[in-house]
């Protein structure tokens, strides 16, 4: 187990909200992404992540080069050797197997996403959920922008603590 995915378990059996915070372009939707990733494939925890600034195509897709050690432009276009091919096939398959579930949508609004994230519980008992990246949740509440992005952290830390499950943002 990584350090980061030993951590995110100790968290898993807390619940909480757990934001991950930097300047852009400092890779906070890669390091959720990896973390997704240890935790369903490694852990075989059940991970909701809802990613909102790429596809799950695109998501999926770093999952797997991250973990085959394989560039993400070489898959791209179709640049690798057959070793890197084989490793890229083998990958795809575990994380289609993993216990991870992704939504692309890109329009929530805090209450559908506490919602939707509820009934993905019930279903799927979820051990972890990340949303990438909470400026994109819509809230109806508050005038700046800080205090629209205090309400949906507030509802999103909420719903951890209902559900005690960790909540990454």
């Amino acid at each position: 187990m990584t350090p980061i995915a030993g951590f995110v378990d100790e968290m898993v059996k807390k619940g909480g909200l757990i934001l991950l915070a930097a300047r852009p372009g400092v890779g906070k939707s890669t390091l959720a992404s990896n973390i997704a990733g240890n935790m369903a494939i490694d852990c075989r925890r059940r991970v909701a992540f809802f990613c909102m600034e790429m596809g799950s195509e695109l998501f999926a897709q770093s999952i797997v080069c991250s973990r085959a050690h394989v560039k993400g432009s070489a898959l791209r276009n179709n640049k690798m050797t057959s070793a890197e091919k084989d490793r890229i096939t083998a990958i795809a398959q575990i994380v289609k197997d993993a216990p991870l579930y992704i939504d692309e949508r890109r329009d929530w609004n805090v209450a559908e996403l506490v919602d939707t994230v509820r009934e993905m519980n019930k279903e799927k008992k979820l051990d972890l959920v990340i949303v990438d990246y909470l400026q994109l949740v819509i809230s109806d509440k508050g005038e700046s922008r800080e205090e629209k992005l205090e309400n949906v952290a507030r509802g999103l830390k909420a719903l951890a603590n209902e559900l005690h499950i960790p909540i990454i943002v």
